[in-house]
């Protein structure tokens, strides 16, 4: 139900609850798209050492939201052909508490809300009054949060 809490921490191995992909909304108001369990649980070395990772909101397909309480390093993330020139990939666990179902409408205003903020991961400078426009739209127009997905499109971070 949307607005109910659930309670508890968790640690995010020990959670199978979650229905990717997931929506990741950091504190400077970024948004971070994950498809799966492996992309939650690997980092790059510059985002384990800035912690930016703690205090973030993770909100699943079906609205469920966790908050990142604190992040363990558990060493180094099994190597991938697609991340050769990117630094080692570091394998992290979250330790995780459950907050409330978010409605469709208020995951729509958090992906604008990034969207504003960064509007450059979305379109070019030149195209922030057009385009950043067009898909703000189209993301307030989305059906389910798999679509709001589907429209934002996987993110690609190794630092």
């Amino acid at each position: 139900m949307v607005g109910e809490t659930r309670s508890a921490r968790a640690r995010l191995s020990s959670t199978e609850a979650f229905a990717f992909p997931l929506f990741c909304f950091t504190h400077d108001s970024d948004i971070w798209t994950v498809r799966d369990r492996f992309e939650l649980t690997t980092c790059g070395p510059e985002t384990l050492e800035t912690n930016i990772q703690v205090g973030m909101e993770m909100v699943d397909v079906e609205g469920r939201t966790w908050k990142v309480i604190a992040v363990e390093h558990l060493g180094y993330a099994p190597f991938r052909w697609r991340k050769i020139f990117a630094p080692r990939m570091k394998r992290v666990d979250h330790m995780l508490e459950a907050g409330p179902v978010w409605s469709l409408a208020t995951v729509q205003d958090r992906v604008c809300a990034s969207m504003d903020a960064f509007p450059e991961y979305f379109c070019e400078p030149s195209e922030f009054e057009t385009v950043l426009v067009e898909r703000k739209a189209e993301v307030r127009a989305a059906k389910s949060i798999a679509d709001i997905h589907e429209l934002i499109g996987p993110d690609y971070f190794s630092y």
